[in-house]
């Protein structure tokens, strides 16, 4: 899904195509895909029930010996999958035309990155990166800086 090009600059719209991480991060953010616990510190991404009722994709166990329901989570080692037919109304609903867009429209540096970090947080460092022309190293300080400071009691 993030490799193709035709899902994701529609309308004239250029700019960087997501990553797969950042393809990922768009989809929990808008709901079709969730976050499940794997193991102790693990998590993995399952399809949503939006994702699965509304037939836009499937969990599948390559394995075919073991399902979600049936064997429980522990047994079976499920992926999500997006039907390719559902594919462009999919990636429409996460907008990335509309970020890359409304990204051109900043002047300054400064200001795309205080634009994204306001408005998409979620997606990864590298991507901020890229969208807003900082380095890395600068996104991070100002995620950082945007966090609330755990105090200790």
């Amino acid at each position: 899904m993030a490799s193709d090009q035709s899902l994701w600059l529609s309308d004239g719209v250029s700019g960087p195509l997501p990553s797969e991480e950042t393809t990922r991060r768009l989809l929990i953010h808008h709901g079709w895909l969730e976050l499940a616990p794997y193991g102790r510190t693990q998590s993995r991404s399952l399809a949503t029930e939006k994702t699965v009722k509304g037939g836009y994709g499937q969990n599948i166990d390559p394995s075919g010996k073991h399902s979600i329901r049936l064997s429980g989570g522990a047994r079976s080692f499920p992926f999500p999958v997006f039907w390719k037919e559902r594919l462009p109304e999919v990636a429409a609903s996460l907008g990335w035309p509309k970020i890359i867009s409304s990204v051109s429209d900043f002047k300054w540096k400064q200001e795309r990155l205080s634009w994204l970090l306001n408005d998409y947080a979620y997606l990864p460092t590298p991507a901020l990166s890229e969208l807003s022309g900082m380095g890395t190293a600068t996104v991070k300080r100002a995620k950082a800086a945007m966090a609330p400071s755990a105090s200790i009691h």
